[in-house]
This record gives structure tokens, C-alpha cells and sequence, in this order.
């Protein structure tokens, strides 16, 4: 397979995942609303696979001095980047792939 064959079946997966995923999405959706609804516990099994709904990521709001001191720890870790005392260690190479929206 050459680079050219290799980037357009790469480019056509990203599509078929990227079109799978909003069906997912859609169907989550629905049975998100059959929750809300009463017609659907938020956990069960179907052909032994468990069904599991979260609430969702806490977030909190913090308080005037308690983002004072972040933007202060933010700063000196950008300090610390700049004058290089801070050291670089680099995760694992990945690719990212954005296809042109619909």
C-alpha cells in the first residue's frame, strides 16, 4: 500500500467513526431521555452487556482568593518553563485528524 492509499483509508475510517459516533451519540441520547422518562432504570444489562448512567463530572466555582492563588501557581509554572528549571518529559506521539465540517 503506498502513503497515498495508506492517508485515504485513514481519512475514510475517520469518517465511518466519525458518523458512528453521532449514531451512538443519538442513541444515548434516547435512551438518556427513556431515563428521564421513568421507562428505563440509569443501570442494567441487555445480552450481558451492563449499561451504567453518570451523573457527570463535578465542577466547582471557586472563590475570588482560591483563583488568586491558582493564576499565582499558573504564573510560576510558566516562569519555571521560561528560565528551563522546569523539566520536559513528553507523553506517547499520537495523530490528530480533524475532517472538514459537514
Amino acid at each position: 500500500m503506498n502513503i497515498d492509499d495508506t492517508i485515504d483509508r485513514t481519512i475514510e475510517l475517520k469518517r465511518q467513526i466519525a458518523a458512528l459516533q453521532a449514531e451512538l451519540d443519538h442513541c444515548l441520547d434516547l435512551l438518556q431521555a427513556a431515563v428521564e422518562l421513568g421507562d428505563l432504570d440509569p443501570q442494567f444489562s441487555h445480552q450481558d452487556v451492563a449499561f451504567s448512567l453518570s451523573s457527570g463530572r463535578t465542577s466547582y466555582t471557586y472563590p475570588p482568593a482560591v483563583v488568586q492563588l491558582s493564576q499565582q501557581l499558573k504564573a510560576a509554572q510558566a516562569d519555571a518553563v521560561a528560565s528551563g528549571a522546569a523539566e520536559i518529559s513528553r507523553g506517547t506521539p499520537y495523530w490528530t485528524i480533524r475532517l472538514p465540517k459537514p
